[in-house]
């Protein structure tokens, strides 16, 4: 299974949550290209995604650009009613939302996952990610 998945669609987020273990925790990336702080945590946030990848099937990575190539809001951004990037969310149980928050405190993001995750992740790759 890849370390992070790059969505499009309603249809291909919801289909990576009904695939997930039952109590597997789904964390999605919202940002948009020329998003300075997106930019910012990008490259902590893949450093994270290839930590955790040994627990691949209980931690998932996804990842959705909010702007389409005319530079307007996606149909899944506006399903999920997304304002800021970046914004992290954090689901469980098939898609149930049960965190989420804009951040550039990439210390809080690690939190938020160690928090949420039913598995342990031993050693984040760079501890200031």
């Amino acid at each position: 299974m890849k370390h992070l998945t790059q969505v499009y669609t309603k249809e291909e987020l919801d289909a990576i949550f009904e695939s997930a273990l039952p109590d597997a925790l789904v964390v999605v990336d919202w940002y948009k290209t020329d998003c300075p702080a997106c930019k910012y945590m990008a490259p902590g946030f893949h450093r994270m995604c290839r930590s955790a990848s040994e627990h691949a099937q209980h931690i998932i990575f996804v990842k959705h650009n909010v702007y389409d190539e005319d530079y307007e809001l996606t149909p899944l951004a506006r399903h999920h009613k997304i304002k800021n990037v970046p914004l992290f969310t954090f689901h469980l149980n098939n898609g149930e939302l049960v965190e989420s928050f804009a951040t550039r405190d990439k210390a809080r993001l690690i939190a938020a996952v160690d928090k949420h995750a039913p598995v342990t992740v031993e050693r984040w790759e760079d501890e200031d990610l």
